[in-house]
């Protein structure tokens, strides 16, 4: 029988800050699967604080298993149950059962080219994965977590500087609360000017 050396404290702490450090980077940047997901009609986030995976698409039948929120998961088909309910019948087959669409929205991953001159009344733009982690500098060094964006909710940009990963993220800020904070740039798509003009030049605005 073989016997692995004891870790020596040093070696202890240098393993327990990898790991807290992966956590954290876990934390700001969650992970969405492999890359040929991207662009995918076929995914869904977790809305609600858990979500029951069922046998059949009804809910009288076995629950095998429970996701949680802000899960990604893949939809394989849509089923419209005979089981209801009356007022939403619409199930979708997930891996090894159903869950009921009520509490999923459906999501893409899409990854964007990032503006380094924000100008400076700022931009809009729009959140393009199904969530994101907004982190908020303290310091010279500590940076904080604060909000969750969603999928297709609008941002306004004030800049662009490098976040707690050394990359680059948009400033962020919000009005209500006289906060800054900070999301991954390329979680977000700058909205052009041009795409908030009228359609045409004789409906008003």
């Amino acid at each position: 029988m073989m016997f692995e050396k004891p870790f020596s404290r040093r070696k202890f702490l240098k393993y327990s800050l990898i790991g807290t450090s992966a956590l954290f980077t876990q934390a700001f940047k969650p992970y969405f699967g492999a890359d040929d997901e991207q662009y995918s009609n076929n995914l869904a986030r977790v809305c609600s604080a858990t979500l029951s995976v069922y046998s059949e698409p009804s809910d009288k039948s076995k629950i095998l298993y429970q996701r949680t929120r802000d899960e990604v998961i893949s939809i394989y088909d849509d089923v419209i149950s005979d089981e209801g309910p009356s007022y939403n019948p619409l199930w979708y087959r997930v891996w090894s059962g159903y869950v009921h669409s009520a509490y999923l929205q459906r999501v893409q991953i899409r990854y964007n080219p990032i503006e380094v001159i924000i100008p400076p009344g700022g931009l809009l733009a729009e959140v393009t994965v199904p969530v994101t982690q907004t982190m908020r500098k303290i310091g010279d060094a500590r940076w904080d977590p604060v909000y969750r964006l969603y999928y297709e909710s609008v941002q306004w940009v004030t800049g662009v500087e490098n976040g707690p990963d050394n990359q680059l993220w948009y400033k962020l800020k919000d009005e209500l609360l006289e906060v800054e904070y900070d999301v991954p740039a390329e979680h977000l798509r700058i909205i052009r000017p041009e795409e908030l003009e009228p359609i045409s030049p004789d409906i008003p605005g």
